[in-house]
């Protein structure tokens, strides 16, 4: 969205693991009702749990991701659970089906664009395979990489193919290829 409203101040694009609205579109609204319900849940479920003091026991667990090291898995936790945090979350995971509709027709000319999707996703989200290389195809200059036997979190399991997509778009940008 931001890059449709502000061409100018984008010069490329990495996006990993990025929901796209053409999954939102086939989710059946019962699903996107629990969805939203759960949202809200985990919400106050994570309020609580800051509130007692209980964030800083599970570390990894709450980021769901166990490769981190239990210091900065619990810092982690810290930061998402702030009050601020949560209710950003939830406001934009609320506000996704808006966002869709902005979406709808965005295209991204030539701008250096690499779509980086999870393999676990492609492999277990019906129909991700798909809207990954749409959002690939937004620009002339997209690619697909998909990072194999990566979770959502693939910053943190494949660092590797994040920096290279980051420096292969910055490269691009610089060079005018």
């Amino acid at each position: 969205l931001f890059a449709a409203a502000h061409p100018e101040d984008v010069a490329g694009m990495v996006l990993v693991d990025t929901r796209s609205e053409k999954i939102d579109a086939a989710t059946p609204p019962d699903e996107a009702e629990a969805f939203a319900a759960t949202l809200k849940r985990q919400a106050v479920l994570l309020t609580l749990a800051r509130k007692l003091g209980l964030v800083r026991l599970p570390g990894s667990i709450l980021t769901d991701e166990p490769r981190l090291p239990p210091g900065f898995a619990t810092e982690m936790t810290l930061l998402q659970t702030q009050p601020q945090s949560l209710q950003a979350t939830t406001a934009e995971g609320l506000a996704r089906s808006a966002d869709d509709t902005a979406l709808t027709g965005v295209l991204l000319g030539e701008i250096p664009l690499v779509v980086i999707a999870a393999g676990d996703s492609m492999a277990s989200i019906p129909g991700w395979a798909a809207a990954q290389a749409e959002l690939a195809a937004l620009s002339r200059e997209g690619r697909l990489v998909v990072a194999e036997g990566s979770s959502h979190a693939v910053q943190i399991e494949q660092p590797e193919i994040v920096i290279d997509a980051v420096l292969s778009v910055l490269d691009a940008v610089r060079t005018g290829e």
